[in-house]
């Protein structure tokens, strides 16, 4: 849930665990933000393409609770599947 804080909000009510846990599920799920040795890509296009998957996975895929970030927001109406995902067309 996003909440805009407007002004000057007290020191302790300001938290970065939210962003630090995010952060730590892109490690944890990514290996090149691992570790360089572990999976050494040469191109950024590569990493583009790694996180723009893990965040389609985290948004449509990836649900809690049988609801996805995805489906609260309005986006889409069921859980997708990676068959879904791989084979879905963009009709222009």
């Amino acid at each position: 849930m996003r909440e805009s804080i407007w002004g000057n909000p007290l020191p302790e009510a300001i938290s970065t665990t939210t962003v630090e846990g995010y952060n730590n599920k892109i490690r944890q799920r990514i290996s090149r933000f691992w570790r360089k040795t572990a999976s050494f890509t040469k191109k950024i296009t590569a990493y583009i393409g790694a996180l723009n998957t893990f965040q389609f996975m985290s948004n449509f895929i990836d649900a809690k609770k049988g609801t996805t970030p995805a489906m609260r927001e309005g986006i889409t109406d069921h859980v997708w599947t990676w068959r879904e995902f791989l084979t879905y067309s963009i009709q222009l």
